[in-house]
């Protein structure tokens, strides 16, 4: 969507503008505090920051702003598994490893299913429902709602997979609900990095 607004103009020659920059942690996007959050209606983002400058700023009639947006969903699932545990509670624990390997992990397992379930399974999963003659909002619904369920299934195959249990499976469910949905909403970039994002505040706090 932003890519048809905004393209063209610059395209034909706009001007466009780009902030990054910000005091204390530089041109760092990792480090960076400006966010992007949505409003209720869905429509649009409010950004909260401050830049420190903006690279073409004052003669740009496009202006592109780098903001965290994947800490803000990861907030979002973190409420709706705290809401299912005080729903239905029970007890968990996590291994004990190290800080940077447990980092790794968790970043790497974030974009790893984000690409097999979202990136490579959802898409695929729409084509086939389409092909068996499903309009396209029903082919995406039963794609998403069918690549959660293989999402959550996946979590118990295997030697190193995790015992059966209907809560787990539940929450994975909703949680690949929740990823799919952003996936089609916002991009691959987004669900990937509020993926990896989650998984690193749920396992270190």
């Amino acid at each position: 969507e932003q890519k048809r607004k905004f393209l063209p103009r610059v395209a034909k020659g706009e001007i466009s503008a780009f902030a990054l920059t910000e005091a204390g942690v530089g041109s760092d996007p990792a480090a960076m505090t400006t966010r992007a959050e949505p409003t209720l209606d869905g429509k649009a983002f409010i950004l909260n920051g401050e830049k420190l400058w903006c690279t073409n700023g004052t003669k740009a009639g496009v202006l592109v702003v780098m903001a965290l947006e994947c800490l803000f969903w990861a907030a979002a699932l973190i409420g709706v598994a705290r809401l299912q545990e005080r729903l239905w509670p029970l007890a968990a624990a996590f291994a004990d490893e190290g800080f940077i390997s447990r980092i790794v992990a968790f970043c790497g397992a974030g974009l790893y299913e984000e690409v097999l379930f979202r990136l490579l399974l959802l898409p695929a999963l729409v084509w086939c429902f389409e092909r068996l003659g499903f309009s396209a909002i029903p082919a995406a619904c039963w794609g998403l709602v069918t690549s959660s369920l293989l999402f959550s299934a996946a979590h118990y195959v295997g030697p190193l997979g995790d015992t059966f249990a209907i809560y787990s499976f539940t929450f994975r469910f909703l949680a690949g609900m929740f990823f799919a949905s952003l996936f089609l909403v916002r991009g691959f970039g987004i669900a990937a990095g509020t993926h990896a994002v989650y998984d690193i505040l749920v396992g270190l706090l």
